[in-house]
């Protein structure tokens, strides 16, 4: 007799899987649910095994008991017995079999019902009934349909018919009304029926906490593309992965197309930057992506037209953990009218700059040729008083001296004191409005003879360094000016500097005339000194920096408190304007 009782399990399983893939009867399940696919063949496979147990049972049985007849004609009994003990066996095997099954059916973390074609509950594990918020008792022999809201029973039950009849597996997502203190909840039903068509197996999978993310989702997209809609700046998205490109409908339009005339490809962005914006972006990009720099530039974008419009590019570059970039996002701006706004002022504030250079030449002209009448007036002022009031003291001396005043003679001594007083007031008056012997001598003999003057007025000794050669190429305006210039700056260093001895340095080129005054007594805060005597309006270093300028020249005054002090004056030869143009240089020149 063959031993058909005695199975191994991996054979029985393996038989057991090669009948259902004969019936068909998983059918198809989507592959997110790789869960409830495992479980609901695991429970066919179960099923199978169990029936063909059972028909090894009853093939056993009948050869079992053929065997007996024919061993008790041939009398020989010790066969049965072994056959009883494999019996029992396999009985054994068959009930922890079972057992496993029901385990593994009730104590499943998804709901599992079975349900005959009019949908009532004919098994139920404990799972489904937690789910369904009823006792299984009290679930098992009612209706499936009592426990849904009224509006879907009737798509259910159309469901339900599609199942029995195709006997592959059909998905229904449908909400469980609220009953009682158990919220509202959606499930997944994954249903199948068996190969009889008497009954058909459901899986319930709580869906609930998905549909709520997918309903945020969606609301957080709608919400996301009404911003994208209504901004007026347009949103792009860059995938290096891919070289996708994400252009939003808004981006396109602000370059004249509709939504479907610009695919989202890396062309359509790169390729329209302006030829002289591209360097200048790519180097943006590049430094955003390596040292996380800020991207916010400028620059043009070739519209459908052809024409190129301004916008203010601005993104930001997301990373993995491991620092591997996975997108950019970012926005453009049309700033074009801004730009032209621009423009129009650069070009305004240019005209602006070209007309205030032409009244600065203008004005300048008028200060040159006011510095150059003042010193001709001072100059004939000058003249006057010498030739005129300084002889005419003359004069009266000698006639005084020359009188037999007898007992007058002492006031006739007094009034000649006076008139010699009068004539040195007069010569000394003469000096300061015009040095005449500039006009006798030249410049730097007229300098060595103020040596002289401080030397004796204030015990200040002087030295004059030059390297001017016999001659300096200046009117004599400008060298009354720049005398009158060195001698206050020298007396302001023997009232102030608290030494006694100064330098004056002379330096001349084809182009510029450089004179420098300097000493090494105490210096002052030149900065916050010279804003005071502006303030103050007082002659001093403010008045000299004024006069120099208006024949073109410029001043430098270097002091600090301990340092001593240097005032550095440059005159130009030829006064130009900012173009370039020499202006007045018939003023400075010599006559």
């Amino acid at each position: 007799m063959k031993n058909a009782a005695i199975i191994q399990p991996s054979s029985l399983r393996r038989r057991a899987e090669e009948l259902l893939e004969k019936q068909g009867k998983m059918g198809k399940v989507a592959a997110d649910d790789i869960d409830i696919r495992r479980i609901l063949h695991e429970l066919a496979v179960h099923n199978i095994e169990l029936e063909m147990q059972l028909e090894e049972l009853h093939r056993d049985r009948d050869e079992t008991q053929e065997a007996l007849l024919a061993r008790r004609e041939d009398g020989i009994q010790t066969g049965l017995e072994i056959q009883i003990e494999e019996l029992k066996r396999s009985r054994l095997e068959i009930e922890t079999r079972m057992i496993r099954y029901v385990e593994l059916y009730d104590f499943a973390p998804t709901g599992y019902l079975t349900l005959d074609p009019h949908g009532i509950v004919c098994q139920a594990n404990l799972a489904a009934a937690n789910f369904l918020g009823i006792p299984r008792g009290d679930l098992v022999g009612r209706s499936f349909e009592t426990r849904l809201a009224d509006s879907t029973q009737r798509t259910f039950r159309a469901f339900l018919s599609r199942v029995f009849e195709t006997q592959a597996t059909e998905r229904y997502e449908v909400d469980l009304p609220r009953r009682g203190a158990q919220p509202p909840r959606c499930v997944c039903i994954d249903a199948a029926a068996d190969p009889s068509r008497e009954t058909c197996r459901l899986a319930l999978l709580d869906i609930t906490k998905r549909k709520e993310m997918e309903r945020k989702m969606v609301e957080s997209e709608e919400r996301y593309e009404r911003a994208v809609n209504g901004a007026n700046d347009g949103i792009w998205e860059w995938i290096p992965a891919t070289g996708e490109n994400y252009l939003s409908a808004r981006f396109k339009k602000l370059l004249g197309y509709q939504d479907h005339e610009l695919p989202n490809v890396q062309i359509n962005f790169s390729d329209r930057i302006h030829p002289k914006d591209k360097p200048k972006v790519l180097r943006t990009v590049s430094a955003h992506l390596r040292k996380k720099k800020p991207y916010n530039t400028e620059l043009r974008l070739q519209c459908k037209n052809g024409e190129y419009r301004w916008f203010n590019s601005r993104g930001q570059a997301i990373w993995d953990e491991q620092c591997q970039l996975l997108r950019m996002v970012g926005s453009i701006t049309d700033i074009t009218e801004r730009k032209t706004a621009e423009e129009k002022i650069l070009e305004m504030s240019e005209s602006l700059e070209k007309q205030v250079n032409v009244r600065t030449q203008q004005l300048r002209t008028l200060l040159l040729e006011l510095a150059m009448t003042e010193e001709r007036e001072r100059y004939k002022l000058a003249q006057d008083l010498h030739d005129n009031l300084s002889q005419l003291l003359a004069v009266i001396k000698i006639k005084l001296t020359t009188l037999d005043a007898g007992s007058l003679q002492a006031p006739i001594d007094d009034i000649v004191a006076l008139v010699d007083k009068a004539d040195v007031s007069a010569r000394m008056i003469t000096k300061q409005l015009n040095p005449l012997i500039l006009r006798t001598l030249g410049f730097l003999p007229a300098l060595e003879v103020l040596a002289d003057e401080l030397k004796r007025t204030y015990n200040l000794t002087v030295y004059i360094n030059s390297d001017t050669g016999e001659t300096i190429s200046l009117c004599y305006e400008v060298l009354s000016m720049l005398y009158r210039s060195i001698r206050e700056l020298l007396i302001n260093v023997a009232k102030h500097a608290k030494v006694n001895n100064a330098n004056i340095s002379c330096l001349s080129d084809e182009n510029q005339l450089t004179l420098a005054v300097s000493d090494d007594g105490c210096g002052f805060d030149a900065a916050n000194t010279y804003n005071q005597w502006r303030k103050r309006n007082n002659f001093g270093l403010h008045s000299i920096c004024e006069r120099i300028a208006n024949i073109g020249g410029e001043v430098d005054i270097s002091s600090s408190p301990g340092q001593g002090t240097m005032v550095v004056m440059v005159i130009p030869y030829f006064v130009e304007g900012k173009d370039g143009r020499p202006m007045s240089t018939e003023l400075l020149l010599p006559n």
